[in-house]
Parts: C-alpha cells; structure tokens; sequence
C-alpha cells in the first residue's frame, strides 16, 4: 500500500521525468535530504526499472547490484562513493560492505557501459 508521501513522490518524480528534468543529480539531492523513498522512486525513473528491484538492491547484501543501477543512469564513481555512503547512513548500513563487496561495486564504473550495466542490473534484480 503506497502512503500519501510516496504518492506524491512518484508523481513529482514522473513530473520531471517528463519534463527532461529529473537527472541523476536528483539522487544525491534526494539521499541528502534523507528521502530513501524518493531515491528509490527517481532511480527506478531514471533507469526505467522496477521500484522492487530498485528497493531490492537498496537492501542487499552487497553495493553490487546498485553500482549497476547507478552506472547504467550516468553516475560518476565518485559520485557513487559519496552516495552509497549517504544511503547506508539512511538505510541502517544497507547496502552491506566489506572490503571485497565495495571493491566489485566500485569495479562496475571502470568495466560497464551504461547500456551493459542497466542489462546486468536487470539480471541480477530477476535472481532470487
């Protein structure tokens, strides 16, 4: 069941989309205003996926799957370092860490275009 926020969420987002203005930029904007819903919503919109499978990568295991959904939207490694650590900071530690997981999160930027990553991003979302 969506809550009223969300609802509104996803119609501001679906506005800017529309508009050419929803960037993803907006994504650090939304995780510093700790608005974890509206990061889930504009990232789904950006890449045109699932908000599922968006929400699903927010809270796994690993940074894996998200660096996919960020690569496949334009968003710069550096920027992704700051942004997975604005999102654990919201999500309770998720996505999880350790020294290899971020390493392969990271790796995603320097050996996936956008296209292939929002491919892989797909597969991985379908997986369990």
């Amino acid at each position: 069941v969506e809550s009223e926020e969300e609802r509104r969420e996803r119609q501001l987002v679906a506005k800017l989309d529309m508009s050419g203005q929803l960037r993803p930029s907006y994504l650090l904007k939304a995780l510093k205003e700790k608005r974890l819903s509206l990061f889930v919503t504009a990232l789904s919109a950006l890449g045109r996926f699932e908000a599922p499978a968006v929400q699903k990568a927010v809270n796994a295991s690993n940074a894996e799957t998200l660096a996919l959904a960020c690569a496949s939207v334009g968003i710069d490694r550096s920027v992704f370092s700051t942004m997975l650590e604005l999102l654990r900071e919201n999500n309770n530690g998720l996505p999880g860490s350790g020294e290899d997981n971020d390493r392969r999160a990271y790796q995603v930027f320097s050996k996936t275009s956008e296209k292939t990553a929002a491919t892989l991003f797909r597969i991985a979302a379908s997986k369990g």
